[in-house]
Formats: structure tokens, C-alpha cells, sequence
């Protein structure tokens, strides 16, 4: 398209020139605008593909006042002329507007008439469309409003929730004035959502810095039209919120407690029913005992006149304190080694259980020992075992609970005793003994554990020594009492003046660990009593005797173990709490204070 008469015409099409402020107030203020109202000619020439126009009619009332616009909308009706031109202009002068280059105008030309819009449509048009929010309610009056809802009609329904959500928000905060950018206000209803946060309402304010100032003040929210309301909300939401953590903590509180009682209560549970099921199984454990035992006696008789295997376990399964005290407590437990020359019988096989280590230095001793001793395939029928977890285990358990933690020791012995008749040969028998027989489901070659028991202290066997008619010595059993202890003395010695020494012993104690001696000669007393002779015993004599043996006992008495049991007052505690008997020991001048003891079986002769 040729610009040329455009362009050296004196008036161009484009000019520039001052911008003119106006006030705010006259921004609502309606008037009829004109563009390029100083041109001299108010005519567009469509140059290009002028034939293609249809002519269309424009209605405007105001013919003078015309106005340019860049784009039109295509329900705008144009009408078109159809002008000729001849080649004589109306000023013949060299200054005239289309005196060169004019075109040749013979043909018709469809020229484009400009037409005038209205200020609703230039405000569609070219409004940047912003609207107001005061005091909490939207100035609906206002053109640029009433033109964004004129071009927002598709999604009216969406931009009026989010403005009753600014209406709510400005109200509560007692906002007197906000500026509404009805663009992203747009954008913003485009997207699908239920509710809006602040933030998202903050960013289509156009005031949203002086705004946010006024939402960081508290007090603010208080200010707006329900802000009684709020602030009366606001205290019972507080007070709601303090009664609940009241009550949470009060909550906890019952709640850590019944955790306690529930836990303590499933722990009492776990532990009843842990002692019924240990409950349960030492009582299968006992009649499978009693069972082998039974099976054992019988089939007796027939056992010794075949090959059979002796395990040998010198177990002391005494009472822990009685354990904790006795010096070299393993070494004793293996004092009874010799037991392995049981072998001598060519029908029998030993293992023996050792609660250490043996060296192989002692093994190899007692090999040489049984081949001095002309024992055939001794190697083969002596075994020698000891627990391998026993460094694991304090020194003081006994040797057949060391055996029952050690499992490879264990099922060494059943792979000998595999289809092989054997038993156990005890030592002290007890509950292990009989858990250990149980695993191994053998026989024990010895009586019930608890009657063991009952009768392997002093008091049960003098007990049962007078009732098998057995002799013993003058004495006294199952003494408890100091009181008792003091006059069973006193009427011993009254009775016997002719025994020199008298000796105390504790039931359950063992190897002379719990004796203590008196020595009659050694108080002058007694020994007047001595000299007279033939006298009558009545109760002056006892009194007097008791009077003097409550002096000098304390001081008189020697003790077997001083550093088990230093005074007197110490042995008498231990006597008086595990009881204890007294004995005459014999006036043999080569006799000396000990503890004597035998092992031997009671065999059945058929």
C-alpha cells in the first residue's frame, strides 16, 4: 500500500503531543471523546482488495466527531462509497495533498467509511478494568464495572463467588478502600476451585501492599462490621482450646496410667502363665522321672549282668549361699574322679563329667594308671566330658547345671548312649539331675531328690538313725532356739560328766564347714562336779550349770572354719536359723574333731 500522499501531507495521520492528567474524580464523569479531531479529512481509504469489501452502513449521530480505531469488530456495519476521482484536485497549487503520484481512478473504488463508537463500547474496548471495594461492599454503579461484567458474562457465575470472598475479607478487616484488578480477578476464576486462600485474593488487589499492612495489625479483624461476633468467637475459640489441653493433659495423664495398669496387668499375666508352663513341664519332667526310675528298678537285675554306661556327675547342687562360700568349689565337685575306675568291670562303659577342663597331662596320668592296672580297651570304654560353655557361667553353678547350658556336651553324651543301656550316677542329687535325665531320658541311679534332701541333713539322719536302732552318741537334734540349745546342754552334761568334749553341728552344712566344740575340762566348774561325784541332779545343779555355760560358751567354744564362722555369735545365728544337733565325741586320746562321711548302695537280693 502507498503511504506517499500520506506522508507529504502537511498533516499526518499520526501526531504527537502532551498527555493531559485529569483528576480521579473525573474518571466517572461521562463524555464523547474524539481521535485526531484536528485532521481535515475524516476518510480511511482501504487501497488493498477494495473490490472484496461489501458495503455496509454505519449509524452514528455525530458525523463530526469521528474516531480511529486500530481494530474493528466484525458485528460493526461499514458502509463502503463508491467515489471516482478524476486527475484534477482541488487546489491547483504545488502544496496540494494529492497533486503527485495519484493514482489512476477510473475503476470504482469501495472506500471505507469510519464510523463513531460509544463510551460503553470504548470502555469494553480499552478499560483496564479495575473496580472498587469500599467498605466492604463492591461499587456495582460504576462503568468500569458495569463494562467488566458486560465482558465477563461467561464467567460471571465464578468472579462473583471470589468478590463476595474480598467482600468478606475487606468487611472483617475493616478495610475502607480496595482496588480490584478485574484481569487476574478473571484469570483466577478461570482456574476450578472451590475456595481461595489469602494469598491468592491478595495477588488481584491492586492497593495489596498498603492492604497487607492493615492484615498484619490484630486488632484489625475486630474493627469490621461483626467484629463483636468475631472477637466474642475468638474468646470461646481460645477458651475452647484451653479447656482442651486442660483436658488433654488430664486425659494423658489416665490414659499413661491405665498403659502402666494394662501393662503390669499383661505382665502378671505373662508371668502366670510363664510359671504354670515351667509349673507344667518340671511336673512332666518329675513323672517322666519317676516313670525311668520305675522302669530302671525293675529291669535292674537284668542291667547289671549286661553291658551298660555310667555317667558320672559329681553335681554339688547345694543351696547358692552355702556355694558362694566353699573354697574351691570346682575342685571339690572333681574330687570324686576316681569313680572312673569303676571300669574294672569289663561290662561297663564310663563317661565322666568333669566341671572344668581337664588337662591332658591328667587324662594321660590315669591312662597310665588303668594300663598299670591291666584294663583291656580302657580308651575305648572311658569318655571324658566337661561343659563348653562353662567360662561363660559363674564359678559357683553346679556341674549339672553347666551341663544342662552346654548342648554340644550334651549331644556328645547321647551319641554315645545311643541305643545303649546307661543312667546317671549323681553326686548330690537334685532338680537338675532330674532335668538333665529328662533330656537325655535315662534313669538316675539314686533316690528320690527330695527325700535325698529331707534326709542328708544331721537332724533327719540322727532322726532316723535312732529309729533304725542304729547306736549313736549321747546328743540332741533339731535344735532351733538358743534357749533350747542351753538346756539340752545342761542336762547333757548333767547326765554325762564323763564326756570331755561336746560338739555342735548344722543340719545342712557338709566337710566339717558348720562344727564347733566345747571342751567340759577346760571349766573349773564342771570339774569340781567331776571331783564330787554320786551327786543328785535337781534343778539347783541345772541352774547352776546353765548360769555357766551362758558365761562361758561365747569364750570357750573352738570353731572348725574360723573365717566361715569367727565367734560365737556368728555360728550361733547360722545354727539357730538352719538348725542343728549336739554330740558327745569320744574321750579317745588320738581322736580329732572331723567330718567323716561314706558313699555305699543298698542293693535288693532276690
Amino acid at each position: 500500500m502507498d503511504l506517499s500522499p500520506f506522508l507529504q501531507n502537511e498533516h499526518p495521520f499520526l501526531s504527537n503531543k502532551p498527555l493531559k492528567y485529569h483528576e480521579h474524580k473525573e474518571k466517572f464523569v461521562k463524555q464523547t471523546i474524539s481521535l485526531m479531531k484536528d485532521l481535515p479529512f475524516n476518510t480511511v481509504f482501504d487501497i488493498n482488495n477494495l473490490k472484496s469489501l461489501k458495503s455496509e452502513e454505519i449509524t452514528n449521530k455525530n458525523e463530526e466527531n469521528l474516531v480511529f480505531f486500530p481494530k474493528l469488530s466484525q458485528d460493526k456495519r461499514i458502509h463502503k462509497k463508491n467515489l471516482q476521482f478524476s486527475q484534477k484536485t482541488e487546489k491547483s497549487s504545488q502544496k496540494s495533498r494529492f497533486s503527485e503520484k495519484i493514482p489512476n481512478f477510473d475503476e470504482n473504488i469501495n472506500i471505507k467509511k469510519p464510523f463513531i463508537l460509544t463510551y460503553p463500547e470504548v470502555l469494553d474496548a480499552y478499560s483496564l478494568h479495575q473496580f472498587i471495594i469500599r467498605k466492604g461492599r463492591t461499587l456495582e454503579e460504576t462503568p468500569e464495572f458495569q463494562s467488566y461484567k458486560r465482558i465477563c458474562g461467561g464467567i460471571w457465575l465464578q468472579i462473583s463467588s471470589i468478590i463476595k470472598s474480598l467482600e468478606k475479607l475487606m468487611s472483617s478487616y475493616d478495610i475502607p478502600l480496595a482496588y480490584i484488578d478485574g484481569k487476574k480477578l478473571a484469570k483466577l476464576a478461570i482456574v476450578p476451585r472451590k475456595t481461595h486462600d489469602i494469598n491468592e485474593l491478595m495477588d488481584i488487589i491492586v492497593n495489596s501492599e498498603e492492604i497487607n499492612k492493615v492484615l498484619k495489625i490484630p486488632s484489625r479483624m475486630f474493627m469490621g462490621i461483626n467484629g463483636k461476633n468475631i472477637a466474642v468467637l475468638k474468646i470461646q475459640s481460645f477458651w475452647r482450646m484451653w479447656a482442651c489441653k486442660r483436658d488433654y493433659r488430664r486425659i494423658r495423664v489416665l490414659i499413661e496410667k491405665a498403659r502402666i495398669i494394662q501393662r503390669s496387668f499383661r505382665l502378671f499375666l505373662q508371668y502366670k502363665q510363664t510359671k504354670f508352663l515351667i509349673k507344667q513341664r518340671n511336673q512332666q519332667e518329675i513323672d517322666l522321672y519317676f516313670s525311668l526310675a520305675g522302669d530302671f528298678k525293675a529291669n535292674w537285675p537284668q542291667i547289671k549282668l549286661n553291658k551298660r554306661i555310667e555317667i558320672h556327675i559329681n553335681s554339688f547342687s547345694f543351696q547358692e549361699t552355702r556355694r558362694l562360700t566353699m573354697e574351691k568349689f570346682l575342685q571339690r565337685q572333681n574330687n570324686q574322679m576316681t569313680r572312673i575306675f569303676n571300669i574294672r568291670d569289663p561290662l561297663v562303659e564310663i563317661i565322666y563329667i568333669s566341671p572344668f577342663d581337664l588337662p591332658a597331662e591328667i587324662i594321660n596320668y590315669y591312662h597310665k594308671v588303668m594300663s598299670l592296672g591291666d584294663l583291656n580297651d580302657y580308651k575305648d570304654r572311658i569318655h571324658f566330658i566337661w561343659p563348653e560353655n562353662h567360662i561363660n557361667f559363674p564359678s559357683h553353678f553346679s556341674t549339672a547345671r553347666l551341663l544342662l547350658y552346654s548342648p554340644k556336651a550334651i549331644k556328645r553324651i547321647k551319641g554315645l548312649i545311643k541305643g545303649k543301656e546307661a543312667f546317671i550316677v549323681p553326686g548330690f542329687p537334685s532338680n537338675d539331675d532330674i532335668k538333665l535325665a529328662a533330656i537325655l531320658n535315662i534313669a538316675i541311679f539314686a533316690g528320690d531328690p527330695q527325700k535325698s534332701f529331707a534326709f542328708s541333713n544331721k537332724s533327719a539322719a540322727k532322726r532316723l538313725f535312732l529309729n533304725c536302732d542304729i547306736p549313736c552318741p549321747p546328743g540332741a537334734y533339731e535344735i532351733y532356739d538358743e534357749k533350747e540349745l542351753i538346756n539340752s546342754l545342761t542336762i547333757l552334761i548333767a547326765n554325762n560328766l564323763n564326756i570331755n568334749t561336746w560338739v555342735f553341728k548344722i543340719d545342712d552344712e557338709f566337710n566339717g564347714r558348720g562344727i564347733s566344740w566345747f571342751s567340759v575340762n577346760s571349766v573349773g566348774f564342771f570339774k569340781e562336779l567331776r571331783k564330787k561325784g554320786g551327786f543328785e541332779v535337781n534343778e539347783a545343779v541345772l541352774a547352776r550349770i546353765r548360769e555357766v555355760l551362758v558365761a562361758v560358751l561365747p569364750v570357750r567354744v573352738k570353731f572348725a572354719t574360723p573365717s566361715l564362722y569367727p565367734n560365737w555369735k556368728e555360728f550361733l545365728m547360722h545354727f539357730l536359723r538352719k538348725g542343728g544337733i549336739i554330740e558327745a565325741m569320744p574321750n579317745e586320746q588320738n581322736s580329732s574333731i572331723s567330718s567323716p562321711s561314706i558313699s555305699f548302695m543298698i542293693g535288693i537280693i532276690l
